[in-house]
């Protein structure tokens, strides 16, 4: 559904720079509404963020979230080139994790791309929190990424500076 409606806003956009301007920030709310910022930041950043106090909990979806949010709309930046199929979903037995299987075929070229979604239902609608493709999955790459750093910056404050600076960027 998501989707559906990300390719009608492409679909009736106004020409223009005011048009595309107004567009873009159409698909970011919308996808914002389904990224689930805490759950990616918890599978993220696992031992520090089970030692984190409350500022840093409130803080750090933030940019984590901002991420993934970003990673989404690049992806999804093009639907109107894209046909998408949903596979087979696989829902707990609470009906609050699921995991999707899609695949993209490009319209013109008809290059396939297989992809999964893994998602989480709590007191709103489905949201993402982890894309994977058959090589790789964006929580695990980031986990191995924030594990160095947290490593390397043998601290909560360091791993803050480094999302900081995450979030800036």
């Amino acid at each position: 559904a998501v989707f559906t409606t990300i390719r009608a806003l492409h679909r009736r956009a106004l020409p223009g720079p005011d048009g595309t301007m107004l567009r873009d920030r159409q698909v970011e709310a919308l996808v914002g509404q389904h990224v689930a910022a805490s759950r990616f930041t918890a599978e993220v950043l696992r031992a520090p963020w089970a030692r984190a106090d409350e500022v840093y909990r409130a803080r750090w979806p933030t940019a984590l979230g901002a991420l993934l949010q970003r990673r989404l709309l690049r992806a999804l930046s093009d639907p109107l080139r894209y046909q998408l199929t949903v596979g087979d979903v696989t829902v707990d037995a609470a009906c609050e994790d699921a995991t999707v299987h899609l695949t993209l075929t490009e319209r013109r070229r008809k290059q396939v791309v297989q992809l999964s979604l893994r998602l989480e239902r709590r007191d709103g609608p489905w949201a993402v929190w982890d894309v994977l493709s058959p090589e790789v999955s964006l929580m695990r790459t980031w986990r191995s990424r924030f594990a160095r750093a947290a490593r390397h910056q043998g601290s909560l404050e360091g791993l803050d500076r480094e999302l900081g600076e995450l979030a800036r960027r």
